[in-house]
């Protein structure tokens, strides 16, 4: 059974499980991907779009740390009315603090002229006119990547891809993906380590497709709740039937993680790009 491989009692040593990977050999090994698929793509540029998030901003220190600030282009998307003036400081406090060229794209006429062409015949409410500026905003990635001979780094995580918190053809859209294998709580820790400023690791996540937009208030749960819970089915191999065993998990968070898995089972069936797969259980 189970609990003979590895037998967690509490929550509690499930994140020090999670935590416990080494943080160098894995930035290390992500530098190493992201050079290789520099490198292999004979890409002039890499393209990150920065929200000033947790995510995209260790996507892209990675990336500068790899491969040099002179090869990377930042895109900072604000669509106006929606995004938060925070978010859009933080976005200008990281390009400046690592020095990074970048250009800002207002998303709020682009994506209205979209609604307004589409308005006849659908109804856009809050959620499709989010998903709208998530794909108009891969759109203005890979316009600027094909002019100017790059490609873009998506900035997802793999608590994103396995609870299916992603837009088919938006943020799910890119060439390869540096962090897609480390947990939302992993990325925090590395981005630590690697020089983000601790109030973008503290920053709760936001994708901000609309106004007020939070990931944990539309996910329902905290990304340490989900988290832990997909570490023990994934990395540990713990039925989903035998997590309200361990002290500190709910049946109703298990029920809920799984419904979200469920329920977004087609986005994962996406043939996914390059992503850099890292061992990180210890």
């Amino acid at each position: 059974m189970w609990w003979k491989v590895v037998k967690p009692e509490s929550t509690d040593e499930i994140r020090k499980m999670m935590l416990s990977f080494d943080r160098k050999s894995v930035s290390s090994e992500i530098g190493n991907f992201i050079r290789e698929v520099f490198r292999e793509s004979r890409a002039r540029r890499i393209f990150v779009g920065l929200s000033g998030g947790v995510d995209s901003a260790t996507t892209l220190k990675l990336a500068v740390d790899s491969v040099g600030k002179k090869n990377v282009l930042v895109l900072i998307m604000p669509h106006h009315g929606i995004t938060s003036p925070k978010d859009l400081e933080d976005a200008y406090m990281l390009v400046d603090k690592f020095d990074v060229e970048y250009v800002t794209v207002e998303m709020a006429d682009m994506c209205s002229l979209v609604k307004h062409r589409l308005a006849p015949y659908i109804e856009i409410n809050t959620k499709t006119y989010g998903n709208i500026i998530a794909r108009m905003r891969m759109i203005t990635l890979y316009a600027f990547a094909n002019s100017m001979g790059g490609i873009v780094a998506g900035t997802s995580d793999k608590s994103e891809r396995l609870i299916g918190y992603f837009t088919k053809w938006g943020d799910a859209a890119a060439d390869f993906f540096p962090i897609m294998d480390l947990y939302k709580t992993q990325v925090r820790i590395l981005a630590k380590n690697i020089g983000v400023p601790q109030e973008i690791t503290d920053k709760p996540s936001s994708p901000g497709l609309w106004r007020g937009h939070t990931a944990e208030g539309e996910l329902g749960l905290s990304y340490e709740t989900i988290d832990i819970i997909l570490f023990a089915m994934y990395e540990l191999g713990i039925p989903a039937s035998r997590l309200t065993e361990i002290d500190g998990i709910s049946e109703r968070d298990v029920q809920h993680v799984l419904g979200m898995i469920k329920n977004t089972e087609h986005k994962r069936r996406l043939i996914y790009p390059k992503v850099q797969h890292l061992i990180t259980k210890r």
